[in-house]
């Protein structure tokens, strides 16, 4: 499974944008300023690319009041379930300080059920092919990537609202998201 990366940076860090370019950043990989890192996303920052421009963006607050990744990204085959919920964990940790002993000190607050973004057309046009309806009116959806749970209530609020945000699961050996705490 991939996961984003952490670029460990400090006040002292120049050129931020190009050396994320020499590292081979991608857009969602996560930056932590050590000098303020240490209580939950205080400090973290989200490195962004298109094919106009590189930028750092803040994290949003709509849904978690300490921060989350934002609607500029979305989970899809690039960024499967748990690409920024594991990352403090087990994504690659690139210090770019002049700090040998850097580590990465941020955490996400709420641990178990993380919010991560998704725009509804990366799931595709063709829903139905990877529609499961499960027990209790509860629906999954199955992708290659990881599985959406929700209930049935909320299937057509979805697919009109074009975005929306699933909280992932932790401890479970197929990434799973759902979209209800």
């Amino acid at each position: 499974m991939m996961y984003a990366n952490i670029f460990l940076v400090d006040k002292n860090t120049n050129n931020l944008i190009d050396k994320i370019k020499e590292h081979n950043g991608r857009s969602g990989d996560i930056i932590e300023n050590t000098d303020c890192s240490g209580y939950r996303t205080e400090g973290i920052f989200l490195y962004f690319k298109d094919s106009i421009e590189h930028s750092i963006v803040d994290l949003q607050f709509s849904h978690e009041s300490y921060g989350h990744v934002g609607d500029q990204f979305s989970l899809g085959p690039e960024y499967p379930i748990g690409y920024w919920t594991y990352a403090f964990d087990r994504g690659k940790v690139i210090n770019l300080t002049n700090k040998k002993d850097a580590v990465s000190k941020a955490y996400w607050h709420d641990y178990q059920e993380n919010p991560e973004p998704l725009h509804i057309h990366n799931i595709g046009d063709d829903l139905q092919k990877y529609l499961y309806k499960i027990n209790n009116g509860t629906i999954s959806l199955e992708f290659t990537w990881g599985t959406f749970l929700f209930a049935e209530k909320k299937y057509k609020q979805i697919l009109h609202s074009n975005f929306c945000f699933f909280y992932t699961k932790t401890n479970i050996e197929k990434p799973t998201a759902t979209i209800e705490k």
